[in-house]
């Protein structure tokens, strides 16, 4: 069955190309099995049964067959009478117009784009073996002479390659007969959909002198600015029917561009030429895709830059032509060097954004630092760290969570335990010592009087957790080529060349999940908790009066409960109460609206309770959470930058979670991007934008953060950085409609992270998940429509959307 793309033209085309080849054996007394009479051949039979041929090979394969293209004909006579006459099978000619299988085809005004040529020679009448056939014949009719030539293309890669590129629509066949040496020479020509220009305006073969992409010109280039294709994918602009330039920096731009010969070209594309009802058709040139406007140099448009004032570059390029209509048109960007066109930049709205801090939670000193509680699916989540080849675990250690449990007046419906060993040592010893911890965290519960709650246990190593933490790391290279069972004896080795403990401490964990519901409905419970919140302080009774906190600050979120009536209730300032005062600190941080005259109070609450706790992790925690808010709106707030930023890195010895701190970090580093920026110490902001991607590794970030810093990566022109960031998430199935959508702008451009194959995959799950959305996609104000040059991803595109960008209807 043929693919959506082309299936109506291309069968139309096939039933044409029938029709003309029975009229055309219809007038003549030849048939296709009749012997070949050398003094009297009939070419265009011969040429019909090629073209029949070679079609045959393209519908076994899948493929539209092509149509006949008269000017391609031509071209390919031409070639097929320049091998008779020099007795050899080539594709070149010393005529400089006609030097090439392309050069051939437009000096003949064929306006297709792509040019493909296949040529072969077959003796008549002489015993011959056919590609694919077991024994030699006498090659005689017009029949056989076709077969043989087409099974000659057949059975070579390169001209295989040929027949059954989709991207070619059109073809013409050239044959030429050497009677003496009783040799017939073709050449077939194929060609990509002819190009339709704006009415009235002819084609311009030459495109102002602009020579084709040339290494030596365009080394320099991309070996400096590899990045103009992304920092310049919107920077052409449409003002009052003028067609202006953007450069953010004008003396970057003096770099990028720096001969008499350097300059810019628009190319005015349409999106008709990417049109699900034919083959992509561009314009017949090496060098630009629609209609070329005049080239303007460096020189012009430094003259007439209107931002000098700001080093930026603003240029009038040219009036928009009256024949174009812009809602349906994309203005490509061409990087010349020395005349040479180095890149072609197209239309992406990437879709990034500056941040100044990413949004991460205050320190509530609650029942545990690493439980979390959903309050939709009613689940509590919490880990438990193992030390190396340890699996002890008592109840005391869990004892304050299932406390909490109970005072919030939930009951226990089902435990869910998987436990993780990390990766070293035998998978024999590992499965004992998973099923040894996951046994000692199932005897603390039941000893909580939980015998006969459902408990369903799972023991695996810890391979993902093993991947995940050595992202970024000296090793991920390294490993990315090994297969688990020689990273394990790498490990096992205790090889001086792998410091691999800091990222195997982490995996050796249980993961316990809580099915809950309530005893009590919320507003029932919130009538009591206020009086048991009292009583517990005031009884010392300082673990319960956390859980009561938690349990009373979300009954604030969901209105039961009145702020006030919580903050209005004192605690002494005495070294039990520090967990308590922090949390009513970090609550008033949550629940009233981000002011300074707030962080300021809150500040000074925090040094008063430091005084009597100057080392306790989250006071600290809490402390340098405010002063980068603060920072984040007045640089003059932070004296010394670089004591704030060890002052955070402490924390970790202090016992704060170690993905806290990651996140403090990531925000310190976030603020002194933009710092550095104003203060113009661009390589200072260099190390930061690169710490910043450094302190993700374990920065332990919600789906909304990552997607919020991948859009700061996007806006930094850190393309590369921002997919590796997403990727995990859409793999795992973890995201939403934003998220995907925005992936999908930036991973097209990076093959060595997402393969051509995951991306087609990744805009099924798109096309599935929101189907106007997704016929949106290729277009203004989204990605450029000629990403559909990809015909995978156009014939994707095109079974499930109209020209008009809308869903066809199932």
């Amino acid at each position: 069955m043929f693919k959506t793309i082309l299936k109506n033209l291309n069968a139309v085309r096939y039933i044409l190309l029938f029709i003309f080849t029975l009229s055309g054996l219809k007038g003549i007394s030849q048939k296709p099995d009749d012997i070949i009479d050398p003094k009297h051949i009939n070419f265009e039979l011969l040429r019909t049964l090629i073209e029949e041929e070679v079609n045959k090979i393209r519908i076994e394969n899948g493929i539209h067959p092509l149509s006949r293209d008269e000017t391609l004909t031509k071209a390919a006579q031409d070639q097929a009478e320049f091998m008779k006459k020099t007795k050899k099978i080539q594709h070149e000619q010393p005529s400089k117009a006609k030097a090439t299988p392309l050069k051939r085809a437009h000096f003949y005004k064929s306006t297709s784009a792509i040019v493909g040529e296949n040529c072969h020679g077959v003796y008549y009448n002489t015993k011959t073996k056919i590609y694919g056939e077991n024994q030699r014949v006498y090659l005689k009719t017009y029949r056989q002479i076709a077969y043989a030539f087409a099974q000659g293309w057949k059975n070579s890669k390169d001209h295989f390659q040929n027949i059954i590129n989709k991207n070619f629509v059109v073809e013409g066949v050239g044959i030429a007969y050497d009677e003496k040496e009783k040799l017939f020479y073709s050449a077939q020509v194929f060609g990509s959909e002819p190009y339709k220009p704006f009415d009235d305006v002819k084609i311009n073969y030459k495109s102002f002198g602009l020579k084709p992409y040339d290494p030596n010109a365009c080394r320099e280039l991309e070996k400096n600015f590899d990045y103009l294709p992304e920092l310049l994918s919107n920077n052409v602009f449409v003002e009052d029917g003028k067609l202006y330039f953007y450069f953010q920096n004008l003396e970057e731009f003096k770099q990028v561009f720096k001969d008499k010969k350097d300059g810019i070209a628009i190319d005015i594309v349409r999106r008709e030429q990417y049109s699900c009802s034919h083959g992509n058709s561009y314009y017949p040139s090496e060098v630009h895709r629609g209609e070329l406007l005049k080239p303007i140099y460096k020189s012009k448009i430094l003259k007439i830059n209107q931002l000098k004032k700001t080093n930026e570059v603003w240029a009038t390029v040219a009036d928009v032509p009256s024949y174009v209509d812009t809602n349906t048109t994309e203005f490509n960007l061409l990087i010349i060097k020395d005349n040479h066109v180095c890149q072609t930049i197209f239309f992406n709205n990437i879709d990034g954004e500056n941040i100044r801090s990413l949004a991460i939670d205050w320190a509530v000193d609650t029942v545990t630092p690493t439980q979390k509680f959903d309050s939709i699916s009613r689940q509590l989540q919490f880990e438990i760290l193992f030390e190396k080849a340890k699996y002890d675990y008592k109840l005391s250690e869990i004892k304050p969570i299932l406390d909490s449990i109970s005072l919030n007046q939930y009951q226990i419906q089902q435990i869910k335990i998987t436990a993780y060993s990390s990766v070293e040592g035998t998978k024999e010893d590992n499965e004992k010592l998973q099923r040894k911890r996951a046994e000692s965290i199932l005897k603390a519960i039941q000893e909580y009087q939980l015998k006969n709650v459902p408990t369903v246990i799972k023991t695996q190593e810890n391979w993902a957790g093993f991947f995940e933490s050595i992202k970024g790391s000296p090793y991920e290279k390294d490993f990315a080529e090994f297969s688990e069972e020689v990273i394990r004896k790498i490990i096992n080795s205790d090889t001086l060349d792998y410091n691999l403990e800091p990222y195997l401490e982490d995996q050796r964990k249980g993961i316990v999940v809580i099915d809950l519901a309530s005893k009590l409905p919320d507003s029932t419970l919130a009538k009591v908790l206020i009086n048991r919140y009292q009583s517990a302080v005031k009884m010392h009774e300082v673990e319960q009066a956390k859980a009561l906190q938690a349990a009373i600050f979300r009954m604030i979120r969901k209105g039961l409960i009145k702020k006030e009536t919580f903050f209005d209730i004192k605690i002494p300032h005495t070294k039990e109460n520090i967990p308590l005062n922090n949390n009513l600190n970090a609550f008033k941080g949550i629940l009233y609206p981000e002011t300074d005259s707030l962080f300021l109070a809150l500040a000074k609450e925090i040094d008063i309770q430091l005084y009597i706790a100057p080392k306790n992790p989250y006071l600290l925690y809490n402390k340098y959470l405010i002063l980068l808010k603060r920072w984040e709106d007045n640089y003059n707030i932070v004296k010394d930058a670089k004591q704030l930023y060890k002052d955070i890195i402490k924390l970790n010895a202090l016992g704060m979670d170690a993905w806290r701190v990651k996140q403090l970090e990531l925000n310190y580093h976030l603020i002194a991007a933009d710092y550095f920026y104003e203060t113009k110490q661009f390589k200072e902001r260099e190390k930061s934008l690169k710490k910043i991607k450094d302190a993700l590794t374990s920065a332990n970030l919600s789906m909304k953060q990552t997607y919020d810093i991948a859009r700061y990566f996007m806006f930094q022109m850190r393309i590369e950085w921002a997919v590796e960031l997403m990727k995990p998430w859409i793999d795992k199935g973890e995201f939403n409609e934003d998220f995907i959508f925005s992936f999908l702008t930036v991973a097209i451009y990076t093959d060595d992270v997402v393969p051509k194959s995951k991306y087609y995959e990744y805009l099924k799950i798109a096309q599935k998940l929101n189907p106007e959305r997704f016929c949106q996609l290729f277009g203004y104000p989204n990605m450029s429509f000629q990403l559909l040059e990809d015909l995978n991803i156009k014939e994707i595109y095109c079974t499930h959307c109209n020209d008009d960008r809308t869903p066809k209807k199932r």
